[in-house]
């Protein structure tokens, strides 16, 4: 079984908009979807409060509540992975059909095109 994520992880994904939490049981029935916790406080592992509840989350969207183990906060940042590297790839092809647009109208031959087009890749993959 995996352990829990830490309070700064928990923090940072409902930071970044990836779902909401609750206490189990809860006395009030209140959903959160931001996390705060004490500094010193910010790499423990969630665990059950004086009342002896703990905490649930879930993604935006789904019904299940699920304990907020170590892997989710994996799968988490695989998720941010993919989204930055699909932004990463639609910026490239923006900028190549600029680009290309811009050469194509300057009169550059597509040798020179091609030339550009490797150029901008090597820098958007720095």
């Amino acid at each position: 079984m995996a352990d829990n994520m830490t309070n700064r992880q928990l923090a940072e994904m409902m930071a970044n908009g990836w779902g909401e939490w609750m206490h189990n049981p809860s006395h009030s029935g209140v959903v959160y979807s931001t996390y705060k916790y004490l500094d010193v406080e910010s790499d423990w592992p969630l665990a059950k409060n004086a009342d002896g509840q703990e905490i649930v989350v879930r993604k935006f969207g789904e019904s299940n509540w699920q304990f907020p183990k170590a892997d989710l906060y994996l799968d988490f940042l695989g998720e941010i992975k993919a989204k930055a590297d699909k932004e990463k790839e639609e910026k490239r092809k923006e900028t190549k059909e600029f680009i290309t647009n811009i050469m194509k109208q300057c009169g550059a031959s597509d040798y020179e095109i091609q030339e550009q087009m490797i150029f901008i890749d090597q820098e958007i993959d720095k």
